[in-house]
C-alpha cells in the first residue's frame, strides 16, 4: 500500500484499520514510473506529509521490503503485527510518530544473509528535537550482525522514549543504536542479547546486560521466555510463566489494553502482550465473565453445550468471514483461503459463527474453521434450488456451496447434508457437516 507523493502534500488525516498487507515484492521487481508495472516491496509505504496517520490492527508480513515505512509526520503504529519482512521491520521518518502495542520480528524472513535492515528504524529526520516514542513494543530478532534499533546514524537530534518495551536480540552483534546528539528517555524496559556485548550504544556510551539498569529506572536484562519465538514462520511472542517481563512495566503512559485488548492493569507487563495466568488456584470460576479455569483435565460422564459446532483457529491468506467455506491455500502452504472451484476436493470446513467447542490459539490474520457439528454455510442456488437433506460440494462462487446434483461427483469434495432451503440466488443455511 503506497500513498501519494510528498511533492502534493502526501495522506493527510488517513486511517488504515483491520488490514492485511503481506507478500508485496515478491513477484515483480521493475524500476517505479507511472509506464511501468511496479509491485512495491514494502507492506506499507507513505511518502512525506503532516500527517496525521494511524495504522491500527494490521498485519504486514512476508513482504520483499519493509514491513510498515512511514514519512508522514504524527504517524500511530498500534496493536499491528510485523513479521518476517525482508528488510527493515518498522521504519518512521516523520515527527511526532510512536509504536505502541506491536509485534516486530522475522527480519530477514528466513534468509540467512547478512543485511543492514533493522526491526525500527527511525532515521532522516530533518527536524531537530522531533519526538517519537515506543511503548509496550515487543521486538525479537534472529539474523543479527546488524543493529536491533537504530536512530539517527547523523542528522538532527531528536527526543526518543522508549517504555515498556521488549528487545530480544538472539543473533551475534545486534546492539540498539541510538545518535550521540539524540535524547533518550528509557524506562522499564526488558533487553536480552545473548550473542551481543553491548546492548545498547547511546553516542560513545554502551551498555552492558551487567549495567543496562544505569540506561534508566525499571530497565531489566534477562530471557523474556516467548512462548514460540520464530524466523520465517509464525511465532507465538505471549509470555511464559517466569517472565522477567511479568508486572514489571510503569503504568504511567501505557495504553490501557494490550495488542489483543487484553486490559492492563495497575502492574502492567512488559512487552506488546499481558501474560494471561491461569492463577494459583487449581480450579476457579471468573465471576465478572462466568469462565471457568482450570489448570488440569476435564474427567467426567459428558460435557454438554448449547446446539454448536466444534471448530479451530487456523491462519487464513485472505479476509474470511461465518459462514465461508474455506480450504488449504496452494500457494501458502499452512494457510487457509475461500474455496475456489466446484467439486474441489480441498474443501476442509467452513468459518463458524457461533462454535461450542474451540481449539487453539487466536491471534491476527486466524479465523475459526468449524469441523463438525451443524453450522450456517453460504450457499448459492446455480445449481439448482436446495433442499433440506441435498448433499453439497463448493460452488464456482468463492467460498459458497451448492447442491450437488449427482451423488457419484460428491465424492472427496462432500461438505455436508443442507438441513434448510434455498430456491434461487445466493443465501446462508444450516448445514451438517461431514468434510
Amino acid at each position: 500500500m503506497g500513498g501519494p507523493s510528498g511533492d502534493v502534500g502526501g495522506w493527510r488525516n488517513v486511517v488504515v484499520r483491520g488490514c492485511t498487507l503481506s507478500w508485496s515484492g515478491h513477484y515483480y521487481r521493475g524500476g517505479d514510473g507511472s509506464e511501468r508495472p511496479y509491485d512495491r516491496p514494502d507492506g506499507l509505504g507513505i511518502e512525506p506529509s503532516l500527517g496525521s496517520v494511524l495504522v491500527e490492527d494490521t498485519l504486514a508480513e512476508h513482504n520483499f521490503g519493509d514491513g510498515l515505512d512511514s514519512k508522514a509526520a504524527n504517524t500511530t503504529i498500534r496493536r499491528c503485527i510485523v513479521a518476517n519482512n525482508s528488510y527493515d521491520g518498522v521504519k518512521l521518518w516523520g515527527q511526532g510518530s510512536c509504536v505502541e502495542n506491536t509485534l516486530v520480528y522475522g527480519r530477514g524472513d528466513g534468509d540467512a544473509t547478512p543485511t543492514p535492515w533493522a526491526a525500527i528504524v527511525i532515521d532522516q529526520v530533518d527536524i531537530p528535537g522531533a519526538s517519537f516514542e515506543i511503548v509496550n513494543v515487543t521486538v525479537d530478532d534472529f539474523l543479527g550482525r546488524n543493529y536491533l534499533i537504530y536512530v539517527q546514524y547523523d542528522g538532527q537530534p531528536v527526543d526518543l522514549t522508549i517504555r515498556n518495551s521488549i528487545f530480544s536480540g538472539r543473533g551475534p552483534n545486534c546492539p540498539i543504536y541510538i545518535g550521540g546528539e539524540s535524547t533518550l528517555n528509557a524506562d522499564h524496559n526488558l533487553f536480552y542479547l545473548p550473542q551481543s556485548e553491548a546492548v545498547l550504544v547511546h553516542g560513545d556510551t554502551a551498555y552492558t546486560a551487567g549495567d543496562i539498569g544505569d540506561l534508566g529506572p525499571g530497565n531489566i536484562y534477562g530471557d523474556p521466555r516467548f512462548v514460540r519465538p520464530a524466523w520465517g514462520e509464525e511465532g507465538d511472542y505471549h509470555l511464559q510463566g517466569g517472565s522477567p517481563a511479568i508486572d514489571a512495566g510503569s503504568p504511567y503512559g501505557a495504553p490501557d489494553t494490550d495488542l489483543e485488548n487484553y486490559p492492563r492493569d495497575a502492574h502492567p507487563d512488559i512487552g506488546a502482550y499481558e501474560y494471561r495466568s491461569l492463577g494459583e488456584a487449581a480450579f476457579r470460576i471468573l465471576r465478572e465473565t462466568g469462565d471457568v479455569v482450570a489448570s488440569g483435565s476435564f474427567y467426567g460422564t459428558g460435557f454438554h453445550t448449547t446446539p454448536a459446532d466444534v471448530a479451530e483457529w487456523v491462519p487464513v491468506s485472505e479476509p474470511v468471514e461465518p459462514g465461508d467455506l474455506l480450504a488449504p491455500d496452494p500457494y501458502r502452504p499452512g494457510y487457509y483461503r475461500k474455496t475456489r472451484g466446484p467439486y474441489s476436493c480441498l474443501v476442509a470446513g467452513v468459518v463458524s459463527s457461533a462454535p461450542g467447542f474451540v481449539l487453539g490459539e487466536p491471534g491476527k490474520g486466524r479465523a475459526l474453521l468449524a469441523l463438525l457439528g451443524i453450522v450456517p454455510v453460504k450457499v448459492t442456488a446455480e445449481n439448482g434450488p436446495i433442499r433440506p437433506g441435498d448433499l453439497l460440494v463448493s460452488s464456482s462462487l468463492p467460498g459458497y456451496a451448492m447442491r450437488c446434483s449427482n451423488p457419484s461427483r460428491c465424492g472427496c469434495g462432500l461438505v455436508g447434508k443442507a438441513l434448510e432451503p434455498l430456491e434461487r440466488g445466493e443465501g446462508v443455511v444450516r448445514v451438517l457437516l461431514i468434510c
